[in-house]
């Protein structure tokens, strides 16, 4: 499980309790808010077994194919040629938003 600094850089944190507590570094991840999400693919597929779970919250507009789904859909292994990541699927919040994806680790 992972909640990955996915604040665009330019962009303005709409709750108060984290635009003005939350350090920095905790919030805000690259021009698009995805820089730390794809750092991390590489990594989480190192540390997670096959068929294993995968849960990341994001940003509300980072959903679908643009967003962290989008990113664990195309993640490939290298060696293998082929995906890492299996189940690929976006969930929404209370409010109907996009807030969190969910993956398995592909075997292999």
């Amino acid at each position: 499980m992972s909640n990955p600094p996915y604040i665009p850089d330019a962009a303005t944190p709409r709750d108060p309790e984290v635009r003005d507590h939350d350090p920095q570094l905790a919030l805000f991840g690259g021009p698009d808010g995805l820089d730390q999400v794809r750092r991390w693919l590489d990594t989480a597929a190192d540390l997670l077994g096959p068929g294993a779970a995968l849960v990341m919250e994001h940003g509300d507009l980072q959903g679908g194919d643009d967003g962290v789904p989008g990113l664990l859909a195309r993640h490939e292994d290298v060696q293998r040629r082929g995906p890492v990541w299996m189940d690929v699927a976006d969930h929404l919040d209370l409010a109907g938003r996009s807030r969190y994806t969910t993956a398995r680790r592909a075997p292999g």
